[in-house]
């Protein structure tokens, strides 16, 4: 049994942080993932990110990705748990609720 577990925070949408993020846990394979907080793309990071964040990034980054890697992983895709933070909307936690 793996008990390696990764913990970020702060990833504010950036697809670098996202798809390194990725990237590491289908190399590492950790048992958990823990995502604490300011997730998705805050509206000063809008401004600076030069359009680059998909208009559905729930969906398209990081729904898309975590089916992307369950798909590769199979038995070894982790238990990932989500906390939101205050750059986080709140009417956006019923579509992390539904894509498990």
């Amino acid at each position: 049994m793996n008990c390696l577990a990764f913990f970020v925070s702060d990833l504010h949408g950036s697809l670098y942080r996202y798809k390194k993020l990725f990237g590491l846990i289908e190399q590492e394979k950790p048992a958990a993932v823990f995502m604490a907080g300011d997730l998705l793309p805050s509206g000063l990071f809008a401004f600076s990110a030069n359009n680059e964040i998909p208009s559905d990034f729930i969906n398209d980054v990081l729904i898309n990705g975590f089916l992307s890697l369950k798909k590769k992983l199979g038995t070894s895709y982790p238990e990932v748990f989500l906390i939101l933070g205050n750059d986080d909307g709140k009417a956006e936690e019923s579509l992390f609720i539904e894509a498990q």
